[in-house]
């Protein structure tokens, strides 16, 4: 906390304003009575000099508040910048078409995702973010950008098609990474069903996670039991990703819930606030000018 002023050179008005009063009030007074002998013996009461030193505490305080005293307080402000690289592949094979039960009507699981990667696009403004969709091939649809408006437009555009190669999807989704990533960066993949993964594409995926070391996400609506799910769930989480294996109506909380663990570490800034001191002073400075009033009427030449 800091006491400054805001325009100090008003306190030049105290030194003036004491010297004037010092000089103008001359006169040497006494308190008036109508009988005289009730002061016999007693000492005159020179209430020119007190009348002085009011004035004079007045034009200091008058000074001090004109010299407007404020109080420098800073706060830690939490302040979160979102800064990632991300890339949803998104499965558009067939099986994307088929409907689910939501909220009491059917919805096509493509649908859904766009509905869902919309809302997660629109609330991270400052990322830089890439879609991917994958069938039996893997091709990029929108290259990183923060024009995430234009991004939505593509996003609508998207249809389904042919089979599943999830393998493809990854593969392009972190070659992105590797090629045009500029920040820390995290992959999110997801399917509704699975496929087999080649020798080859499990060494190439994993010769691109060493080179990038991205955050991996795996979401699946599909057949938990299967052995393709349970294969490729192993190699996820070898590779230090996380696996949700999920119904339709928790896509929305799983894409909350990475939006969170893809959440920047928190900066702090130093907000500044001020407030005027010199309120108090006021009343005080009202209430020597009171005094000041009352000595003048009670002294007498």
């Amino acid at each position: 906390m800091n006491l400054y002023l805001e325009k100090p050179l008003f306190l030049l008005v105290i030194p003036v304003g004491i010297a004037l009063v010092w000089l103008l009030v001359r006169q040497r007074v006494k308190v008036g009575f109508s009988q005289n002998e009730l002061l016999t013996g007693m000492p005159n009461i020179p209430l020119n000099l007190v009348q002085k030193l009011v004035l004079s505490l007045a034009i200091g305080l008058l000074g001090i508040a004109l010299a407007q005293p404020m109080r420098y307080t800073t706060t830690p402000v939490p302040v979160y910048v979102q800064a990632r690289d991300i890339v949803i592949s998104l499965d558009i094979s067939g099986s994307m078409i088929s409907t689910v039960p939501i909220g009491g009507k059917l919805t096509g699981k493509l649908t859904l995702a766009k509905s869902v990667i919309e809302d997660f696009v629109a609330a991270r403004p400052q990322d830089r973010i890439s879609i991917v969709v994958f069938d039996t091939r893997s091709f990029l649809e929108w290259s990183f950008s923060i024009d995430h408006r234009a991004l939505l437009m593509q996003l609508e555009q998207i249809k389904t098609t042919g089979g599943t190669q999830i393998g493809q999807g990854l593969t392009v989704a972190l070659e992105q990474l590797v090629l045009y990533g500029n920040q820390e960066g995290a992959v999110i993949l997801l399917s509704d069903g699975e496929s087999e993964l080649k020798p080859e594409e499990k060494e190439k995926i994993e010769l691109l996670l060493a080179q990038t070391h991205p955050h991996l996400y795996w979401i699946t609506i599909g057949d938990q039991n299967n052995p393709l799910t349970v294969k490729f769930r192993g190699y996820v989480e070898g590779w230090g990703g996380k696996v949700y294996l999920i119904s339709p109506e928790e896509l929305q909380e799983v894409f909350d819930e990475i939006s969170q663990l893809e959440s920047s570490p928190v900066v702090y800034e130093q907000s500044a606030t001020t407030r005027v001191e010199f309120g108090p002073l006021l009343f005080i400075l009202a209430g020597a000018l009171a005094l000041v009033s009352l000595l003048e009427i009670t002294k007498e030449v």
